[in-house]
């Protein structure tokens, strides 16, 4: 289960995620760089999660510069001595009393 910055409100299944990663991988035009950062990872026997500051910076197909930053977490379990993401959730810090989006943040 995933929890994207974009509708629909939840993609299930590793089908809708590979989608929806190549529709964002497709939309950029050159390189695109990405960051992680403060990074903290959590785990016990079978079950851990992990979050941070995530970052991209590149130029859409449309000319569009992005340089945006969001909060992400992943949860993990190891199921048939394999990790697996069961659970992604990413999310942007918006400004209550605008109702906008707050993409100037920066850590």
């Amino acid at each position: 289960m995933a929890y994207d910055l974009l509708e629909p409100l939840q993609y299930q299944g590793a089908a809708d995620l590979r989608r929806r990663a190549q529709q964002w991988f497709d939309g950029y035009d050159g390189p695109m760089a990405y960051e992680i950062r403060d990074l903290v990872v959590a785990s016990s026997h079978d079950v851990a999660f992990c979050h941070g500051l995530h970052h991209v910076a590149g130029t859409t197909k449309s000319g569009q510069r992005i340089d945006m930053w969001w909060r992400a977490t992943q949860g993990f379990r190891c199921i048939d001595d394999k990790w697996r993401i069961v659970h992604e959730h990413s999310s942007l810090p918006f400004d209550m009393a605008r109702g906008k989006v707050s993409f100037q943040l920066k850590p």
